[in-house]
């Protein structure tokens, strides 16, 4: 065992997720066997990888709680997770080597310990990318390249009909300005923060913050302040009453929101800021929303949408945000991180249009009964290049055997869709590409989600 190579921390949490791929049943370090009845829900934010397995052992008996991946058992103290209530559930720590004893009075004194050794692995870059070709999808091997391929790109536009169909029913329910900015601000938070940023603003609305800015020409900074005032991120209002920074610029922001009179709507603590990269951490995102608000979307942002549609790429760099002098070099307040030139930039602009604007600009068209805009906003996406992989992409590619060449944003908003609403749940019998004969069935799909 000592000659494999080890591999990293992610591509064990991989193979846990796909539950394919390495030592069945499993073996405790006490020599009890184990079967996995459900593996867990992938934790992305802090504590242990997966919350909510369950296990059986060999007298049929269930366990119920989370499972802690390592690459050494020595991991467990190393990392902390001994002093750490959040890792009290734990059932099972897996680890690629053992080595360290369970000493009484560690969190989680009641979980098992076993090794996870991935067959066939010999070392990163080649045991894992034999990994990923070995298991796919059983129903691709029966159909062409070409039937894979449009099946997926029919479930991307399903996708974005969904979407398009959600943002319908707010601009009918809520106004458009305030549809737009609720589902911007949703796509700021990514996936660990989309429940604070859509708390803010469905506290802090649209026609507030039209109402505040009124007639008069506010400065930039006023309204970045109204932001992180509303979300409680000032430095001022940290639970643990830190030293106030003498920066300018922090200072004219606590003074700005003491100007405001305004109430804080949310607190700290209700930001998530434990695995989030140092250029997408919530204060940032808040100025990137301030900044758009205050230079391109009042007082119409439609209007202000509208000219740029004919040319995609001038789409997206209208919500292209600058991050001016403070967050240049700021993850937060106090917090240095590296320069940072863009609070968004061109890449996370281009995915905010595809996600975000031209869904919204579709549903305005039904709403309004303009077909010309609706068309236009569909061509836009069909057209659209690949974004930046995520991992799920890579992994549905995979599965499906590489018959797509993933170079469009269709696609890859196809396979998230079918790896949401399929892989997931674990709904093989009903995924498009296992009933291939309903192909035409979706050509026709009415602008309401499945």
């Amino acid at each position: 065992m000592n000659s494999i190579p080890t591999p990293g921390e992610n591509y064990l949490v991989r193979q846990w997720f796909t539950q394919k791929g390495f030592n069945i049943p499993l073996s405790t370090t006490t020599g009890e066997k184990l079967a996995v009845i459900y593996p867990g829900k992938h934790n992305k934010a802090a504590g242990p990888d997966f919350k909510g397995a369950i296990l059986a052992l060999e007298n049929g008996e269930l366990l119920s709680g989370d499972i802690e991946i390592d690459v050494s058992s020595h991991g467990w103290r190393c990392h902390g997770h001994d002093r750490n209530p959040l890792y009290n559930k734990v059932i099972l720590h897996l680890v690629f080597k053992s080595g360290a004893k369970i000493v009484e009075g560690e969190a989680g004194l009641n979980f098992k310990r076993a090794e996870l050794i991935p067959n066939g692995y010999t070392g990163p870059g080649n045991g894992q990318d034999h990994y990923h070709r070995e298991h796919t999808c059983p129903a691709a091997f029966r159909l062409k390249r070409a039937d894979i391929q449009k099946i997926v790109e029919m479930a991307g536009q399903q996708r974005f009909r969904n979407k398009a169909w959600r943002f319908q029913q707010a601009v009918t329910t809520r106004g458009t300005g305030q549809a737009l900015y609720q589902g911007f601000m949703e796509a700021l938070g990514y996936s660990h923060n989309k429940i604070p940023f859509l708390r803010l603003s469905s506290l802090l609305t649209w026609n507030e913050l039209s109402y505040l800015m009124g007639s008069k020409t506010r400065d930039p900074a006023d309204v970045e302040a109204l932001f992180l005032g509303s979300a409680g991120l000032l430095p001022s209002q940290a639970e643990n009453k830190c030293p106030h920074s003498t920066e300018e610029a922090v200072t004219v922001l606590e003074n700005s929101w003491a100007s405001w009179k305004k109430r804080q709507l949310l607190q700290r603590r209700d930001w998530v800021f434990f695995k989030v990269r140092p250029a997408n951490t919530p204060p940032r995102r808040i100025a990137a929303a301030a900044y758009l608000l205050i230079h391109r979307w009042l007082p119409d942002p439609v209007e202000s949408l509208l000219p740029f549609l004919e040319n995609k790429d001038h789409l997206a760099k209208i919500l292209v945000a600058p991050a001016g002098d403070y967050w240049t070099d700021h993850m937060d307040f106090n917090v240095p991180a590296p320069y940072s030139r863009n609070l968004i930039g061109r890449d996370r602009a281009g995915e905010t249009v595809v996600n975000v604007f031209l869904p919204f600009l579709y549903a305005l068209g039904n709403v309004r009964r303009w077909h010309k805009l609706r068309s236009h906003a569909m061509d836009i996406y069909m057209s659209s290049p690949a974004m930046a992989e995520y991992g799920i992409n890579q992994v549905m590619k995979n599965r499906l055997l590489d018959c797509l060449p993933g170079n469009t944003a269709l696609q890859q908003q196809g396979l998230l869709h079918i790896y949401k609403n399929y892989c997931c749940s674990q709904r093989c019998a009903t995924c498009p590409i296992a009933r291939s004969r309903l192909l035409h069935h979706c050509e026709n799909t009415p602008d309401e989600p499945c």
